[in-house]
């Protein structure tokens, strides 16, 4: 009978011992944040994060003024009035890069009461004028993040190939670093468009197409959730290889008329972006 009673006593010394080790391993992982799913530990602090610092924001793109300084004080204007925390320009800012056109619509953005990223254009390097974008402007590709998104601006006109290996080397660097929901690129040039002849879309270098062929790749693996180009006066939506790209080039520049296909009016476009998901819409100037 004793031996019975030492034996009951002894085992729940064992499973009290056992419970302890579990509570003590679950409460030092609840502590470093992690929370144990099917076996998994999964970083429970970096979930909430996600869900939790991601406030749906709008952002505001357009390109091509050349030197329609009366589109772009609307269109500055419109910009002010309405709810977007950023402005992307496309570049072709500039109609033949002199000195006083940067000067002049340097001045206009600093009338923007959010900030503004530019993207160099064709029209924004005549002459001198690579040298006056990096006095006024700064670098020609960069990135940067805003709340789930990662934004990235390129140039695609200052090669004669489109893209130069060291720019396409860095891409791939940025979009591999970034672990952000959604990712945007910006670039003045269009990689293809099927409503236009590519001979005017810029890329005249022998190499251009296995850049291109390297940037679309670049692209599609680091999934890439959309494009925005300018350089064609107009609207377009399209895909190349699944990857959407919008067409805004309707910031002041001469229009082009592409009959059924394209909307040949002046305006910018409003992205709202909320839960990982985006949608633009056209405001007319």
């Amino acid at each position: 009978m004793c031996g019975i009673i030492f034996v009951v006593r002894k085992r729940p010394k064992k499973v009290y011992f056992i419970i302890f080790i579990i509570v003590l391993i679950i409460g030092l992982g609840i502590l470093l944040g992690f929370n144990f799913i099917n076996g998994k530990s999964v970083n429970f602090n970096f979930i909430k994060k996600n869900k939790t610092s991601s406030k749906p924001f709008i952002f505001a793109v357009a390109g091509d003024n050349h030197e329609n300084v009366e589109v772009y004080k609307e269109l500055i204007q419109k910009v002010n009035n309405s709810q977007a925390v950023f402005f992307v320009d496309l570049g072709d800012t500039t109609r033949v890069s002199g000195l006083s056109e940067y000067a002049e619509k340097k001045a206009m953005l600093n009338n923007l009461k959010v900030p503004y990223h530019m993207v160099i254009g064709h029209h924004d390097i005549v002459g001198n004028g690579y040298d006056y974008w990096q006095q006024y402007f700064g670098l020609t590709y960069y990135s940067w993040d805003y709340e789930n998104a990662h934004f990235v601006a390129l140039d695609d006109v200052s090669y004669y190939n489109a893209f130069s290996e060291d720019e396409l080397a860095w891409l791939e660097k940025d979009l591999s670093s970034s672990s952000k929901q959604l990712k945007f690129v910006f670039l003045h040039s269009p990689p293809r468009c099927p409503f236009v002849d590519p001979s005017e879309l810029g890329f005249k270098g022998l190499n251009s197409e296995e850049r291109i062929n390297k940037f679309l790749n670049i692209i599609k693996k680091y999934k890439v959730d959309k494009i925005y180009a300018a350089h064609i006066h107009n609207l377009l939506n399209y895909s190349i290889n699944g990857i959407p790209i919008t067409v805004t080039g309707g910031a002041g520049g001469p229009l082009y008329h592409i009959p059924l296909i394209g909307k040949d009016f002046y305006h910018f476009l409003e992205v709202e972006v909320s839960d990982g998901n985006f949608e633009q819409k056209v405001i007319e100037l």
